[in-house]
């Protein structure tokens, strides 16, 4: 058996104008918001969708896809994430998280504002 890669169970929810647009728009403020989300919902991903549609302006399914990272980075790097913006943090995000959440959002990584 092969090692199992989580699904965030949507493709391509980000990859329309609207959502494409706020992560122009918002490329400044992006990552704070979405870890200001994170942290006050201490790593839920249904508390980290409502707080990313609300406070980002994303779409309920592009929210999802951000939901589920803050929920498999929880999961897979929380002592690694003690310092969310640690070069261990990331790296642990990237290699655990990030292909996951570029299938549902049906983007590229650099469209998704750092």
């Amino acid at each position: 058996a092969g090692v199992r890669v989580p699904t965030f169970n949507a493709t391509g929810a980000c990859n329309n104008t609207a959502d494409l647009a706020i992560f122009k728009s918002a490329n400044a403020t992006f990552h704070a918001s979405l870890q200001k989300c994170a942290e006050n919902c201490v790593g839920g991903v249904e508390c980290s969708i409502t707080c990313i549609q609300k406070d980002i302006g994303l779409s309920e399914g592009c929210s999802r896809c951000f939901g589920n990272d803050v929920g498999c980075t929880d999961k897979h790097c929380k002592i690694q994430c003690i310092e969310p913006n640690s070069d261990g943090c990331v790296k642990c995000a990237i290699a655990n998280c990030q292909q996951p959440l570029l299938e549902c959002a049906g983007v590229n990584s650099g469209v998704i504002p750092n």
